[in-house]
């Protein structure tokens, strides 16, 4: 007999499509699967200008997920080469601003954070969030 578990409401912040990582395509798969299952998912992720302008198509194709975005110049790939401090900067800038209106228009049950970049600033926005 397998257990139901009430649906959850789940905030990703980290990597999905167009990246070019590994953990992009984990995430999206992952994410994908809970939909399946009947949670609600809504996803924070970078994208760049350009891809930003030829359309969104990974969330085109994936309307089972509430995928939101922030602006990069472009795509950090090297978790053994940190990012540049105007890159990582501004990326706090706009996690932190996108986050806080996502968690504000409708309080998720769970925040995840996707990647080990992401580390430096999710943990904080869900404490200050009251957010396990």
């Amino acid at each position: 007999m397998t257990a139901s578990v009430a649906p959850l409401d789940v905030l990703y912040v980290g990597m999905l499509p167009p990246h070019p990582g590994g953990s992009a395509i984990s995430w999206a798969q992952i994410l994908a699967g809970l939909a399946g299952q009947g949670h609600a998912i809504r996803a924070l992720a970078p994208i760049t200008a350009n891809e930003l302008r030829a359309g969104d198509a990974f969330a085109v194709a994936r309307p089972e997920l509430e995928v939101h975005r922030y602006v990069v110049p472009h795509h950090y790939t090297g978790p053994n080469v940190p990012a540049s401090r105007e890159y990582r900067a501004s990326g706090a800038e706009q996690i932190e601003s996108h986050a806080a209106l996502l968690v504000r228009q409708r309080r998720p049950d769970v925040v995840i954070s996707g990647r080990e970049t992401f580390a430096l600033h999710v943990p904080a926005l869900a404490r200050r969030h009251r957010l396990p």
